[in-house]
């Protein structure tokens, strides 16, 4: 799986970059993750100060590989992928935040995320199985996404809005899913995205495989050319 490493190793040093640390990284790894949240200030909530991180780690490392056979039970009669399943018991998921800029202004901002089981999950990403549109189908993943945000300028304001030259700023929205292709419906094991053209539902094929697509999320900046 050293293709895998390699390219989330790329993907970490990204500005905006949240790679998370898995089961298969061992205690001390877990730990340091359930820790952090005393200080990024990723949670909001006064009773992190208080609880067992030591007891949270050894919870979380027990109970994952049933996590992930739970995982490859939904994808039944299918099989999951040797290097998404190395993903998610090694790195547990991740997120990029990626703002571009105009003349030093942001003009859009995208949030890319691969659903996942790690520590971070419900805080840098979704849970791979409770947030799966698609979860027990059995052919299909959705576990990828990407939301991009474009701000926009209305003309009319309010109260707290005056100091933008009477104008509120809006954000527009829009997200592009992408699944893992367990049954073949276009090939086996590649990443698609559904097309819809009128009454029609196509599947497009972006990637060969799940590391082809990290290799690309590496070298567009979790964007992948949606600009």
């Amino acid at each position: 799986m050293e293709q895998v490493i390699n390219a989330v190793g790329k993907i970490r040093l990204l500005p905006g970059a949240l790679v998370d640390y898995g089961f298969r990284q061992g205690y001390d790894a877990v730990y340091k993750q359930f820790i952090s949240l005393l200080d990024n200030g990723t949670v909001w909530h006064p009773e992190i100060y208080e609880a067992d991180w030591e007891g949270e780690a050894k919870d979380y490392i027990a109970a994952a590989p049933e996590v992930i056979s739970k995982l490859k039970r939904m994808a039944s009669p299918y099989r999951l992928p040797d290097d998404y399943l190395f993903f998610l018991e090694f790195y547990g998921g991740l997120s990029i935040k990626t703002d571009i800029k105009v003349s030093n202004v942001v003009t859009r901002t995208y949030y890319f995320e691969v659903m996942g089981i790690g520590p971070m999950t419900d805080e840098w990403y979704g849970n791979v199985i409770y947030d799966n549109g698609y979860a027990g189908t059995g052919h299909k993943f959705l576990f990828i996404s990407i939301l991009r945000i474009t701000p926009g300028f209305t003309e009319t304001a309010t109260d707290s809005t005056q100091e933008l030259n009477n104008s509120e700023v809006v954000l527009n929205s829009d997200w592009l899913e992408f699944h893992l292709d367990v049954a073949g419906i276009v090939q086996e094991h590649s990443i698609i995205v559904e097309q819809n053209e009128g009454d029609k539902h196509n599947w497009k094929k972006v990637a060969d495989s799940f590391t082809e697509l990290l290799e690309r999320v590496a070298t567009t900046g979790g964007v992948l050319n949606w600009i």
